[in-house]
């Protein structure tokens, strides 16, 4: 950099790159899941993607991304794979590129444009990971896993299976049933599950195929942010 104060890591990185921002917590939100409400829209700050992550408390919910292929409009699909009555909730973690309100009081870092970059209020994306799966590449149901504490996820596809409807013999049609990623915590035993959840009402039948996306979706420890 060429003049201004310098912040490190501990081990001697440099936190802040000149002309960058650092991506921070834009807001957190509690989400109501029901037969009627499927859908959050997501935001964005001009041409800033925001980055978004969900925590759901029902053990058999849902959540992926999704884009309307006319307006564009970004948004997360979430639900239960039912045709009875359901209500859940959810929290949606939102993190993006954002100029930063100086504080009353505090300290405040201003860019060579007068622009505030960083305040002692300022909560940045840290404690981001990538979850393993231990299950069969390919498959819809490779992802289940369990993870220490509470976490949230970017919510993704996991894969689809193909079903004969008329049973092995033959006859029928055959019905498709799309997966995607489930986040339960379990505050009894402080763990998360992560796994492949069924998105799609189950039709039965004969198994045909099962193909994963071997999506393996990033987490954040939400002790961070709550």
């Amino acid at each position: 950099m060429s003049y201004g104060a310098r912040l490190l890591f501990p081990n001697g990185n440099p936190f802040y790159i000149q002309d960058t921002l650092p991506i921070s917590l834009i807001y957190k939100r509690d989400v109501t899941f029901n037969n009627s409400t499927t859908t959050f829209n997501l935001d964005a700050d001009g041409e800033a993607p925001y980055i978004y992550f969900i925590r759901m408390d029902n053990q058999q919910a849902y959540a992926y991304q999704d884009i309307n292929s006319s307006s564009g409009q970004r948004y997360i699909v979430s639900g239960l794979p039912t045709n009875t009555s359901y209500s859940f909730n959810a929290r949606i973690y939102c993190f993006g590129l954002a100029f930063q309100t100086p504080p009353k009081w505090g300290v405040a870092f201003w860019d060579a444009k007068g622009r505030c970059i960083l305040t002692n209020e300022t909560v940045t994306l840290k404690g981001l990971t990538k979850i393993g799966a231990s299950g069969t590449a390919g498959k819809v149901d490779y992802l289940n896993e369990s993870v220490q504490g509470k976490v949230a996820i970017i919510p993704g596809r996991t894969g689809q299976v193909t079903y004969r409807t008329g049973g092995a013999s033959g006859g029928g049609g055959i019905a498709g049933e799309s997966y995607a990623t489930g986040c339960f915590y379990d505050s009894s035993s402080n763990t998360t599950k992560i796994k492949s959840t069924l998105a799609s009402v189950p039709s039965g039948g004969t198994l045909v195929t099962s193909n994963g996306t071997n999506y393996m979706p990033a987490y954040i420890d939400c002790s961070l942010y709550d």
